[in-house]
């Protein structure tokens, strides 16, 4: 057994030994070793379209304004992997043609491929997007009347308003939401952070963030409702019209300048401290933990309760 183990530790050193060897003759640019060919390619759109489509592998996305007035599509893409662009229904879509053979599919690639939307107008109606591990920037240049975004592996960042509605479903990923306007918001990770500054909401906003923090800054809608497992939830100067309720296994939440015609929160595992803004009547419990909030008998309901955790609250 020991020389077994010497044998293992000899070959393992000897591997590093020729992977940094090879690093250094290529003086560690790793680019060197990438196994596939990419070239630039632009699609030109003709056509007039209202709707906009993409599906997407690992390229990251980008939306751009055209500043020659005409929509054309630059995909950086490999030479066995080209984009199709075509317009059919009124719907710009975009997507991958695989012409690959099986053995393409292996190999070290360094290389991010990526497609960019240069778009002539800053008015759509609906904006679609499917992709499993690329990035996505959607910039505050347009409008759309929906945006919906799914992705597996993904870091969506959106300054863009839609009139009905943003709905973000990404299972390993960061989702970062800055000044926008929406008729509704659906915001939900499985692994990741949520971040939301500066949105006006005419409905309802749904945060939903199984593993990962949430941080939610200048909000304003009629409802609020955040569910969570594991992860802190924040809120700063976020204001419901009528409800705000929140649910957390394990995480302490935080209210600064906040506040709601009714609160509800729920957590397991965690503090609930901040200030509101106006009175509450307040109804609190909790198994493990110390409770201090104002005594008050006006106001709408607060009811806070956790398992093991302080609840302070204040009133400003």
């Amino acid at each position: 057994m020991k020389k077994l183990i010497i044998t293992a530790v000899a070959i393992i050193m000897v591997g590093a030994i020729i992977c940094f060897a090879t690093a250094a003759i290529m003086h560690f640019d790793f680019k060197k070793l990438d196994s596939g060919k990419h070239e630039t390619n632009t699609y030109t759109v003709g056509e007039s379209f209202r709707c906009i489509t993409v599906t997407a592998s690992t390229e990251k996305v980008f939306f751009k304004p055209a500043e020659d007035g005409k929509c054309t599509v630059v995909c950086l893409e490999e030479e066995n992997r080209r984009h199709k662009v075509a317009v059919t229904d009124g719907t710009l879509t975009i997507e991958p043609i695989e012409n690959r053979k099986f053995f393409y599919h292996f190999g070290f690639y360094t290389r991010t491929q990526e497609i960019t939307v240069y778009l002539p107008k800053s008015v759509y109606s609906d904006l679609h997007i499917e992709t499993d591990t690329g990035d996505l920037d959607i910039p505050a240049d347009f409008t759309f009347d929906s945006i919906t975004i799914n992705g597996d592996t993904s870091d969506v960042t959106c300054h863009a308003s839609a009139k009905t509605g943003i709905e973000i479903t990404i299972s390993t990923g960061d989702i970062t939401i800055e000044a926008v306007k929406a008729g509704r918001m659906d915001l939900k990770t499985t692994t990741g952070r949520i971040s939301a500054e500066s949105v006006e909401c005419a409905g309802d906003v749904y945060i939903h963030a199984d593993s990962g923090k949430v941080k939610l800054q200048d909000i304003a809608c009629q409802n609020l409702t955040s569910e969570g497992t594991t992860g802190d939830l924040t809120l700063d100067r976020v204001v419901a019209d009528d409800t705000l309720s929140i649910i957390r296994d394990t995480g302490d939440v935080t209210f600064s300048e906040s506040d709601a015609a009714s609160i509800f929160v729920k957590t397991g595992t965690g503090d609930v401290t901040g200030n509101l803004l106006t009175e509450k009547v307040f109804l609190t419990e909790t198994d493990t933990g110390k409770v201090e909030v104002p005594k008050s008998i006006t106001g709408g309901r607060c009811e806070i309760s956790t398992d093991t955790g302080d609840i302070r609250i204040e009133v400003r």
